[in-house]
């Protein structure tokens, strides 16, 4: 749910309202009105800024949760093609200057 951020009209226009409110209680000599809304807005924006870290920080979980998916795969693939063909007796590598050598696995 993302209507109230700062890039939604609805966001602007309930901060405009709740301006207006504020000064009009201000005007007229309310004061205690004006910072029941000023304790009121405040609560309201903590509970929706809230509920969007919950939001983000649920996407974020699920998108590493499927990060770690894939990488269980891609090690019981490995393992799998380790297990059926072995560990190999010689690890080839290329250098920076192209020349290839053959390297004993550590």
């Amino acid at each position: 749910m993302k209507i109230l951020t700062p890039d939604s009209k609805m966001f602007w226009i309930i901060m405009t309202l709740n301006i207006l409110l504020i000064v009009i209680n201000f005007s007229e000599g309310d004061t205690s009105k004006a910072i029941w809304i000023i304790s009121a807005s405040l609560w309201m924006w903590m509970y929706f800024i809230h509920k969007e870290e919950a939001s983000f920080l649920k996407d974020a979980l699920k998108h590493q949760e499927e990060i770690n998916n894939h990488n269980m795969g891609e090690l019981d693939r490995l393992l799998k093609m380790i297990q059926l063909k072995g560990i190999p007796d010689k690890v080839s590598m290329r250098f920076e200057d192209g020349n290839k050598k053959d390297k004993l696995p550590n």
